[in-house]
């Protein structure tokens, strides 16, 4: 599980990928393949509705996108 921070307003990413283990006799592994992120691939998250709701809980909102 890991996550990379990119600055850049591409549409596209590739991103090395390595291993680590936690066991000090394994060496960590770098994949020979990259990953490929394509935003047009990804979803995300238009609206919420609503935007407020009752501080009781029970509030229904609806996620669009």
């Amino acid at each position: 599980m890991g996550q990379e921070v990119i600055d850049s307003t591409a549409t596209t990413h590739s991103c090395p990928v390595k291993i680590t283990r936690t066991n000090e006799d394994a060496a960590d592994t770098a994949l020979t393949n990259n990953v490929e992120y394509d935003v047009s691939s990804t979803p995300y998250i238009t609206g919420i509705s609503p935007r407020w709701g009752s501080v009781e809980g029970g509030t229904e909102v609806t996620f669009s996108g």
